[in-house]
């Protein structure tokens, strides 16, 4: 309950009528009215709180030039009784951001005000554009203001796609079969090109104006000469264009990957899966004539690394293709491994493809993690393997503090685990806080396993 100007006058007139029955009631009556009084009178007592108010709530950028930047000030007000703090204030979109006085130095004292500014970017941003803007604070009645932001932004051309020519893989000496668009901001107005240049001599662009659903509009494609360097490339094309009667430069960025007679796909393999069984399959390499028809033969294919790859014999004339497999004694965590294609290509003759992928282990620790303090000072470990049997060679945490003892060194089977006994070697005061049991076995790719151990005070 807020405290307001009428509310002595109300206790006041409470208090005289409790005080007409208090007088005809006994001792004992009085004393507990009057601690019913007493509460009452604390139960009307205010809550101090802060209250938030922001001004204005709503922003318009109006018209921005593409490519430019704006900023707008809000303020925020405390209109409550105790400090208010601005805990956070977060955007919608990356063309808009907000600085507002969070934390220590966010606290707004009652009846004052801070300011935050509003920033808007128009990069890669064309047309009518609109935002949101929240403010989260410690009202209690209303924790979060949102803030409208709106912006139109204008400009002369626009560039489709707006990051430019990006390909993958393309052969030189061939067309790419991918192309750019500038068209006019305004969907009505005319455009005209004036000119167009690479600065890259072995991309050569071919602008030509066309007109699509009634618009206006530059079309560029572009081709690779026939010497072009093998590898990727980058470029940036510049194209002078003028509409209506005002002239503009458009930069188009341009990068990919220039190849001769073979394409080998993909340009590396990453497993998705978090752990990979020895032995599994982690994906395929697949070889193709870059400019169509009878694929180029593949002379061998080496594998550097913890992969074994095969080539598949059953393919037609037109794709050969390489399956990429975990060896059989990949060590367990994070591996990368590479995959060397050799082909009768002419110009590319040897192709790279890098291989990244994670090993599961063929032991499990149960429990996973050792957990210990003053009532559990030792924990018991089984390591079991379903594929093989293994011994057990040494177990060590890397501190005195925390032992190690094996107890069964060799695992014959599922029923038959190996066990260890980690314990405390010193009090729970100053035992270490957490360690790393390595646990060293004789069974391949498996030699060395991990088992974090946490001791709780």
């Amino acid at each position: 309950m807020r405290i307001t100007g009428e509310t002595p006058a109300l206790l006041l007139q409470t208090a005289r009528a409790f005080s007409c029955i208090i007088f005809v009631w006994s001792s004992d009556d009085v004393l507990l009215l009057r601690c019913f009084v007493f509460v009452c009178v604390c139960g009307v007592t205010a809550v101090a709180a802060p209250k938030i108010r922001v001004e204005p709530e709503a922003l318009d950028f109006g018209a921005m030039q593409a490519g430019t930047q704006a900023e707008k000030t809000v303020v925020i007000f405390n209109d409550g009784d105790s400090p208010l703090i601005v805990l956070r204030g977060k955007t919608t979109c990356g063309c808009t951001t907000i600085d507002v006085p969070e934390g220590e130095f966010g606290s707004i004292p009652p009846g004052k005000s801070k300011n935050a500014t509003v920033r808007f970017d128009t990069t890669d941003r064309t047309g009518m554009q609109s935002a949101v803007v929240a403010i989260t604070t410690n009202d209690p009645e209303r924790p979060a203001v949102t803030i409208n932001v709106t912006a139109n932004i204008e400009t002369l051309t626009i560039l489709r796609p707006p990051k430019g020519l990006a390909w993958q893989q393309a052969p030189r000496g061939e067309e790419i079969r991918r192309t750019v668009v500038i068209v006019p901001g305004e969907a009505t107005h005319e455009i005209e090109l004036i000119e167009i240049a690479s600065d890259q001599a072995s991309l050569t662009p071919k602008a030509v104006k066309v007109t699509r659903n009634g618009q206006q509009m530059i079309d560029v494609k572009f081709a690779l000469a026939k010497d072009a360097p093998l590898g990727e490339m980058f470029a940036t094309v510049t194209a002078r264009v003028r509409v209506e009667s005002e002239e503009t430069t458009v930069k188009i960025p341009a990068n990919g990957i220039v190849v001769g007679d073979v394409i080998v796909t993909p340009l590396e393999i990453a497993a998705t899966q978090s752990r990979m069984a020895r032995g599994a399959k982690i994906g395929e390499v697949l070889v193709r004539s870059s400019r169509g028809g009878r694929a180029p033969d593949i002379v061998g294919v080496q594998a550097v690394g913890p992969v074994r790859a095969e080539l598949d014999q059953m393919q037609g004339e037109d794709l050969r293709k390489i399956s990429v497999f975990v060896a059989d004694n990949a060590v367990a965590g994070a591996c990368s491994a590479t995959v060397y294609v050799m082909t009768t290509a002419g110009d590319s003759p040897v192709a790279k493809v890098p291989v990244y992928f994670s090993v599961g282990s063929a032991i499990q620790a149960v429990p996973d993690v050792i957990m210990l303090n003053a009532t559990r000072a030792t924990q018991r470990i089984e390591l079991r393997c379903e594929t093989s049997a293994f011994t057990i060679k040494k177990a060590s945490s890397g501190s005195e503090r925390i032992k190690a003892t094996i107890v069964t060194a060799k695992c014959e089977d599922n029923s038959k685990p190996a066990v260890i006994e980690v314990s405390i070697a010193e009090s729970i005061e100053t035992a270490a806080r957490g360690a790393l049991l390595s646990i060293e076995t004789d069974l391949p790719g498996d030699e060395l396993v991990s088992v974090p151990v946490i001791v709780q005070r």
